[in-house]
């Protein structure tokens, strides 16, 4: 009698860890409104500013300033994830600001702030 129980208490045992196991879909993942992504930016903007003019002239400041960023985000978590803020300035700059972990503590998420610049060789 006791052989017989043994599989039908592992059995149930299963059932009862799967039962209360939650997996969300990145669907369902809270995601930061409208009021928080515009403190992110603005965050990413003092960053920006702050950095020196030989990285990030005054006008491409100027620039951060008055354009929205392109926002990238994939979320892992309830306003957790890895995303990316970017300027494009002109074909061959942009400035980007990268994060990974809870959005909002911006201090500790946001951990690059990096001009990216292309050289483009034309030849004919």
């Amino acid at each position: 009698m006791k052989k017989n129980l043994i599989p039908l208490m592992f059995f149930a045992a299963i059932l009862i860890i799967a039962g209360c196991s939650t997996v969300k879909n990145k669907s369902d993942f809270v995601k930061l409104t409208h009021s928080e992504y515009e403190e992110l930016v603005s965050y990413a903007r003092t960053s920006i500013e702050s950095m020196p003019e030989r990285k990030v002239s005054k006008t491409e400041k100027e620039y951060v300033t008055s354009h929205e960023p392109m926002f990238r985000v994939n979320y892992t978590g309830d306003k957790e994830g890895k995303y990316y803020l970017i300027w494009d300035i002109n074909n061959s700059k942009s400035i980007q600001c990268q994060g990974n972990g809870y959005i909002m503590d911006f201090k500790n998420s946001m951990k690059r702030v990096s001009v990216v610049s292309i050289k483009m060789d034309v030849t004919d």
